[in-house]
Parts: structure tokens; C-alpha cells; sequence
């Protein structure tokens, strides 16, 4: 009888507070419903986000790779769009370092198809790829590789700047040495053969900058002129993440 009795309260108990939670849903049905809307527009939104960021991205790529494959020679203002891409997606992000490293290996090697009478423009598009050699090299400390790579990018810049009368030497022996002391090795047979025949690619170079712009056609300045420079350093067009030794 008390077992019966028991088993009758505990029952009640629980029709209780199956009534009493079947009151609350019903009485927080519309929020609990609005809360799974809400639930699911966020993810719906989230996956809207990340599909148009992956296509972003994907069209980014392309343009990169687009710029990259191009002949800056028939096209100089590929040059322009390595900029606005390494702008559009931040030189602190693994594209945007990349699209600004082409920038400046495109500069570099306009430049240095350029001939005499095109000086001005050659020392611009020399200063362009210098400046930005430099900016990368504030944020690849940590990366030994890219940072000997993109001191043989810039050694090659200031030497040609020198040529031009728009350097020191030294800055670029101190470059040679850099890479040579560096941890990364790809590129230090390089960089001391560079550095053992520095001096001795500078010597015309040095009487070529020395040279008065005023100095008759018919003058010592004009012979000067006419001797062939050091076969310029071509800069590898490849991207920070990869250690290919410049050529």
C-alpha cells in the first residue's frame, strides 16, 4: 500500500513538471524560434562571407599570376597593378609581399633595358624597386631565405644606382657581406663572387660618375661614356616564400 503510494506521488510529481515545462516552451516559443532564426542567418551570412573572401582571393591569385607571366618590356604598366595588388591585399600578408616584390623586380629589370637617354626614368624605376626591396626587408627578419634574397635584389638596385652616380659602393659591399654572415646559404657562393670583383666592376664606373654633365661630346666624357657597363644583375622573379638564388 505504501509502495502504491509512492509510485502515485512520484507520477505526480512528474506530470507536474512535464505540464509546468510544456507552459514554459509554450510561453517562450516565439523567442526560442526567433533565437534558431538568428542562429541560422549568422551562419548562412558567415558562409556568404568566406565563399566571396575564397573568390576574392582566387581572383586575387590570378591577377598575381597574370602580372607575373607578363612582358613588362610591350607592357610597363604592369608595374602599376603589382603595386595596386600588393596594396590591395597588404605587404604584411603572404600575397600582398609577393605582388610587392614583383613590383620591384619589374622596375628593376625596365630599368635596366632602358639606354642612355632614358636616365632619369632608369634611376626612378631603380629608386621605385629600392625602396621597396627595403620595406620588405623590415618584415622578413625572422625568414633568412627571403631576407638573402631580397639583399641580392637590393645590392643589384644600389650597384646599378651607383653606375648611374646615384650610390655609394659600400652600401652594397655591406649587403654582400650581410648574406655572406647570414644563416641562409642559397645564395652566399654568390654573393662572394660579387663582393671578391666589387671593386673591380666599380673602377670605370667610378670615372664614368665623376664626369662633369657639361663635359663637350667631343671630350673625355663622351669616351667614358661609351664603354660597356658590367653585364647588369638579373633579379629573380620569384615570390618571398621561395629561395631560388637570384641569377
Amino acid at each position: 500500500m505504501k509502495k502504491s503510494r509512492r509510485h502515485d506521488l512520484k507520477t505526480n510529481v512528474l506530470s507536474v513538471y512535464i505540464q509546468q515545462t510544456y507552459e514554459a516552451i509554450g510561453q517562450y516559443a516565439n523567442y526560442i524560434i526567433g533565437g534558431v532564426v538568428v542562429v541560422v542567418v549568422i551562419l548562412v551570412a558567415f558562409m556568404i562571407v568566406q565563399r566571396n573572401r575564397q573568390a576574392t582571393m582566387d581572383q586575387a591569385q590570378k591577377t598575381y599570376y597574370e602580372i607575373r607571366t607578363g612582358d613588362v618590356f610591350e607592357k610597363p604598366d604592369l608595374i602599376d597593378q603589382a603595386g595596386r595588388l600588393a596594396a590591395e591585399q597588404g605587404i604584411d600578408t603572404e600575397l600582398g609581399a609577393k605582388a610587392a616584390e614583383l613590383q620591384a623586380n619589374l622596375a628593376y629589370n625596365l630599368a635596366m633595358s632602358m639606354g642612355i637617354g632614358d636616365r632619369e626614368k632608369k634611376v626612378a624605376r631603380l629608386t621605385e624597386a629600392k625602396q621597396i626591396y627595403e620595406q620588405l626587408l623590415t618584415k622578413v627578419v625572422d625568414r633568412p631565405a627571403a631576407a638573402a634574397r631580397l639583399k641580392m635584389s637590393l645590392a643589384a638596385v644600389v650597384e646599378s644606382l651607383q653606375v648611374l652616380g646615384k650610390g655609394e659602393v659600400e652600401p652594397v659591399r655591406q649587403l654582400y657581406q650581410a648574406v655572406i654572415a647570414g644563416d641562409d646559404a642559397s645564395f652566399k657562393s654568390i654573393a662572394e663572387q660579387k663582393l671578391k670583383t666589387l671593386d673591380e666592376r666599380m673602377i670605370p664606373l667610378k670615372v664614368l660618375a665623376t664626369q662633369p654633365a657639361s663635359a663637350p661630346a667631343t671630350g673625355p666624357a663622351a669616351q667614358v661614356a661609351t664603354l660597356p657597363a658590367p653585364p647588369p644583375v638579373r633579379v629573380n622573379l620569384e615570390p618571398v616564400t621561395e629561395t631560388q638564388p637570384a641569377q
